[in-house]
């Protein structure tokens, strides 16, 4: 849950910054899709990368620097 609320709050202010830096006062076109396009793309994207960074560290790592097992091939392939 707390993904999804980091990952709406980072889409929303880019898509909001996005806006602003794009606005031509002159444009006088409809720009909602646009920005709908821009902020779904932004918030799948952290939705991601959020979720993968926030997995536990120390599940990637295996306490005790691999396999002791003897019954395992541990032999070099040369």
């Amino acid at each position: 849950m707390n993904c999804l609320i980091t990952g709406l709050g980072i889409s929303a202010i880019s898509t909001g910054m996005y806006a602003v830096f794009t606005n031509k006062p002159e444009d006088k076109s409809n720009r909602q899709d646009e920005y709908i396009t821009t902020f779904c793309i932004v918030f799948f994207v952290s939705l991601i990368i959020i979720y993968i960074s926030s997995g536990n560290s120390k599940s990637l790592v295996i306490q005790g620097g691999g396999s002791t097992n003897p019954n395992l091939n541990n032999k070099p392939p040369f």
